[in-house]
């Protein structure tokens, strides 16, 4: 009976792991291809010079504080100061402190997190899907002009959406294995 079963078992080339790994050649062509696409058009809109939005003057200025290079923004418990995301100036500090407090080099930070999340895009869709799919949710994360304004602002959107992909990501390739507790445990 049991040579029965084994007959009718899947070959190892159609369970979901072999079918979507290793990567094709033509697979990291259109990744890296939309990853440099989301670089150019970023550095395209950066080159531009484009002043700062209010939002962006505040993540700068409280980015500048966690530093010691400035005042706090609101010490009068302003509604439009405090609903701010904390997380941001937090994670443009380390930027800020190796390149400077410039805005441009923390414009470029948020730009690195696009390119990243662009990539996460498409490593996620090939974890739930095949190399098809993955290549056209990625170029419609691309060709979508949202992305694009929002890639290189100094906001909050970006560069959480990318840590929510990363966390995405590593829980996804955790349940590809047998140690799903421990990598989720990772992840939180």
């Amino acid at each position: 009976m049991s040579a029965s079963l084994d007959a009718r078992a899947a070959p190892p080339s159609a369970t979901p792991s072999a079918r979507r790994w290793p990567v094709a050649p033509w697979e990291i062509a259109v990744v890296v291809g939309a990853v440099l696409t989301v670089a150019l058009i970023g550095a395209l809109a950066l080159s531009k010079g484009v002043p700062l939005l209010w939002d962006e003057s505040v993540y700068g200025l409280r980015t500048r504080f966690n530093l010691g290079l400035g005042e706090a923004v609101s010490t009068r418990g302003d509604y439009w100061l405090d609903v701010r995301a904390p997380g941001l100036p937090l994670l443009l500090t380390p930027t800020a402190a190796l390149f400077g407090s410039s805005d441009l080099a923390l414009r470029i930070t948020c730009l690195l997190f696009a390119m990243v999340a662009t990539g996460l895009t498409w490593y996620i869709a090939r974890l739930l899907t095949d190399a098809t799919t993955a290549a056209i949710a990625v170029w419609l994360v691309v060709i979508f002009p949202g992305w694009h304004v929002s890639s290189w602002q100094m906001m909050p959107d970006i560069p959480g959406a990318a840590i929510t992909l990363a966390a995405m990501a590593i829980i996804l390739a955790a349940g590809r294995g047998d140690r799903l507790s421990w990598w989720a445990l990772l992840a939180v």
